[in-house]
């Protein structure tokens, strides 16, 4: 009897370490996130006071993945708004002027292109961007959701790139989550989509620009 009391509190404790340690692994995918901050250039930006009307034109898709063009296009249109140097112009009649000019929402417009519909929608600049990676999270296997993206905002007047940005979230936890394989479905599940990485990744280079552009006023 001792022996099966024993096994059955043995049993007990082994099952209520797995979801501490699960929180503890699922905590250290926020902090790593948040420690690897985007790649940000910025050459021009607005003189204090002045706000740029600005045109977020569709995103280059990952070509694994045909609709992540329009969750990183939806994911900065949103993002840049936190931005205080940007008015971020209606993506309504954007749309409507894109398939007027039979251009769709491929994200396939090179930067004259661009730089042509921006003055069209009387934007003063646009933003360019492409996602270059973009992984789901699998339950079985459990590799981490990935995405990566890039963005550029280009000055319709003269051309120039007035920043650039690159940023990669997810999928540098692998390791962490290795002692923990029995659970893979259940972590898997409370980690994030490539979805929410989008966001995040769009988040971070909005939140990361204002910052860059202190040391260039």
């Amino acid at each position: 009897m001792n022996d099966e009391r024993d096994s059955s509190r043995g049993s007990r404790r082994s099952n209520g370490s797995c979801f501490p340690a699960a929180a503890l692994v699922l905590s250290c995918f926020c902090l790593l996130a948040a420690a690897c901050a985007p790649s940000v250039i910025v050459k021009r930006w607005p003189e204090s006071g002045r706000r740029l009307r600005v045109a977020v034109l569709p995103f280059r898709p990952d070509p694994a993945a045909a609709n992540s063009g329009a969750l990183a296009t939806e994911a900065f249109s949103s993002s840049i708004l936190s931005v205080d140097a940007y008015d971020v112009l209606e993506r309504g009649a954007m749309d409507n002027l894109l398939k007027e000019q039979q251009l769709g929402q491929t994200g396939l417009l090179d930067e004259s292109k661009a730089v042509e519909i921006g003055k069209l929608l009387g934007a003063d600049a646009v933003v360019l961007g492409a996602v270059t990676e973009f992984r789901e999270r699998n339950y079985l296997l459990f590799p981490p959701s990935s995405v990566a993206l890039s963005a550029r905002m280009v000055d319709v007047k003269t051309g120039l790139v007035e920043w650039s940005a690159t940023h990669r979230v997810g999928g540098n936890e692998r390791w962490l989550i290795l002692p923990l394989y029995p659970l893979f479905p259940i972590v898997a599940l409370l980690s994030p989509t490539a979805d929410e990485q989008m966001q995040r990744a769009a988040k971070m280079i909005c939140k990361e620009l204002p910052k860059r552009a202190r040391a260039v006023r």
